[in-house]
């Protein structure tokens, strides 16, 4: 962490009353004991594959606190591999999750916070491990801390503001070229309740990227109106214009320039919201999408946009929707606590051995600037004995920087294609078919394309296992596992059968 995050929380922490942290706080120690055997360890090309065994023990803790001023929930995992044959691979993984936010003056001074330890592919042309567990070189510790204090004012009736300044630093283990400091402030004046079928906003956001290794840095600069009217009580139009000034490396025009866009907004219940845009920005046309929907038994979820982004940046698109995040949109009618029901959606998660993701793209490591167009719609169904995931995505993201083509001061997977394209679909289900025993399945498809090196690559993977409650704090569950790689470059292609039987317990 650098001093800049680290001094800025500890001054939040510092003026932080006692009173603010009591409230409900549930602390739960866990534990999952796994052993796997797989006929392809490192994911090696047919005709190289090596089977081994793979123990797992991976201790964990979940904390989740939640009062009238604060809400704060963090899961670790320490993840320690160890393999029969080839020892010397033998890899412990710290995984963290970790937010929060509070409200330290009433109505006026908030944080919020965050944390996360993960493992993400060094390069898409590699072998990609699902779960950390198969022996490859192709990983890479991304480490990220963020913190983000913000006032907010009413005008009275005319308008409200906000101030937010953010600070957030990423490291990548392996790849220091990588590692930035983002610094970034926002200044957002919306209209107050004077306003009631016409309403206006007024934004201003800077995001400076730097990177700790080389001098080089990267600047998103924009301001821009809003003005729109609802023509019902459930349906509005609205328009946008603004200019934007960014800094980056480029050979062509600046990029920079006036942007506008047209859209409309539907809100035909609390359970119902459509949002539809349709603009042009310097690099052409753009459009966006959001659409939610929580019915009885299904939540939909539909996204698409448009933006320049950075490595660093891609965790705020919805490239995924990460399990947790769906079921708790989908149980909060039925478990309006929030700590009682983090607790519930962690303990769900890690029983069933279902993945973090429903679906979702794989991220890109470069420090080159790019334009990044995401599409993500899912939809799940919750009942009493079935949870049911259907998902499907699409990520294009085109090199802005890469001057004089492929290779020229590319970086990652851009040296070899400065157009990379991802196309995927997947699909969970858990079915309750005994009282303490589930049926588990899981489908996942996804394609590659790198269309300047002229490769194809098609992913698949299917699970499907058994999941037993022995007591409320034990669950044992039994896990087969078929993953292959179909690619156009012949060495890049592999499949793999696993087994894998585990315990989860809770203390």
């Amino acid at each position: 962490m650098t001093h800049r995050p680290r001094a800025l929380l500890l001054a939040i922490l510092a003026v932080l009353p006692a009173p603010a942290i009591a409230g409900q706080w549930t602390l739960t120690p866990n534990l999952m004991l796994a052993e796997t055997y797989t006929d392809n360890v490192t994911l090696a090309p047919a005709g190289h594959a090596q089977g081994d065994f793979i123990t797992q023990v991976d201790p964990g803790v979940f904390l989740v606190g939640s009062g009238p001023r604060y809400h704060a929930d963090l899961n670790y995992v320490m993840q320690n591999l160890m393999y029969a044959r080839t020892s010397g691979e033998n890899r412990t993984y710290n995984l963290l999750n970790a937010q929060g936010n509070a409200e330290l003056i009433p109505e006026t001074f908030f944080v919020d916070a965050n944390a996360s330890v993960t493992q993400q592919a060094t390069s898409l042309l590699n072998s990609l491990s699902l779960n950390n567990s198969n022996a490859t070189a192709n990983v890479t510790n991304t480490r990220t801390i963020g913190v983000s204090p913000y006032l907010v004012h009413d005008f009275g009736g005319a308008a409200t503001g906000r101030l937010r300044l953010t600070e957030e630093r990423s490291t990548y283990s392996g790849l220091g070229s990588l590692n930035s400091t983002s610094s970034a402030g926002d200044v957002l004046v919306n209209s107050g309740s004077d306003f009631v079928t016409t309403y206006w906003s007024a934004d201003y956001h800077k995001d400076r990227i730097d990177y700790s290794a080389t001098s080089q840095n990267v600047t998103f600069e924009r301001y821009s109106g809003t003005l729109g009217h609802w023509l019902t009580s459930t349906f509005a139009l609205e328009g946008t214009l603004g200019h934007e000034n960014n800094n980056y490396v480029v050979s062509g025009p600046a990029p920079k320039g006036g942007f506008w866009r047209v859209g409309a907004h539907w809100v035909p219940s609390r359970r119902t919201d459509l949002a539809v845009s349709y603009g042009r920005r310097f690099f052409g046309k753009t459009y966006s999408l959001t659409f939610t929907h929580q019915g009885p038994v299904v939540l939909w979820n539909v996204s698409y946009g448009q933006d320049l982004a950075t490595a660093q940046m891609q965790q705020r698109f919805a490239y995924a929707e990460s399990s947790a995040a769906f079921l708790d949109a989908a149980l909060k009618t039925q478990i309006p606590n929030d700590a009682q029901r983090a607790q519930y959606v962690q303990n769900y998660i890690a029983q069933n051995g279902l993945p973090l993701e429903l679906s979702g793209a794989f991220l890109l490591l470069t420090d080159n600037v790019f334009l990044d167009k995401h599409f993500l719609a899912s939809a799940g169904v919750t009942t009493a004995k079935t949870t049911a995931t259907l998902s499907v995505f699409s990520l294009k993201q085109e090199c802005q920087d890469c001057l004089g083509g492929a290779g020229a001061i590319a970086s990652g997977d851009f040296l070899t294609s400065t157009n990379i394209n991802q196309y995927g679909t997947s699909g969970t289900w858990t079915w309750q078919f005994l009282p303490r025993t589930s049926l588990i399945g899981n489908l996942e498809f996804a394609r590659l394309q790198f269309p300047d090196l002229g490769r194809t690559d098609n992913l698949s993977v299917l699970r499907i296992g058994f999941s037993h409650v022995i007591s409320p704090s034990m669950t044992s569950g039994l896990d087969f596992r078929h993953q292959q790689r179909n690619s156009s470059t012949a060495s890049a292609s592999y499949r793999e059968n696993a087994i894998t039987a585990r315990l989860y317990m809770t203390f």
